[in-house]
């Protein structure tokens, strides 16, 4: 999911929003600590999600599937999953695979964090 020595960033914005960073490739194996990770901040109530793809170069489709899974988990909880700044190997795979009419993507944090 992250490039050697790198790791998910959780940084909180403003209360219930958190943005998540990510860099490398996101691969099959990833999709475990992702749902974790996911799981966590359903808990804490109407999960706000901003997952940053600035450093992203690859997603399996394993990845893209639970982002989308989340995305609709996240609205039935009243909260919102959305992804900024897309490096341009995220945007190419979101297009080939139609991930652009599912979850809403923005060219930067603050764009993603003014959708909430």
């Amino acid at each position: 999911m992250q490039r050697k020595g790198e790791s998910v960033m959780e940084r909180p914005v403003s209360p219930g929003v958190e943005i998540l960073n990510f860099g490398g490739t996101i691969g099959d194996v990833d999709t475990i600590r992702l749902r974790d990770i996911f799981g966590q901040l359903s808990i804490r109530g109407e999960p706000r999600i901003v997952c940053n793809f600035y450093e992203v170069v690859d997603l399996s489709l394993a990845a893209l599937g639970l982002f989308i899974r989340t995305r609709r988990e996240c609205a039935l909880s009243g909260g919102d999953l959305v992804v900024s700044q897309p490096s341009p190997e995220a945007e190419e795979i979101f297009r080939s695979y139609d991930v652009l009419t599912k979850i809403p993507v923005y060219e930067n944090d603050s764009q993603a964090v003014a959708h909430f």
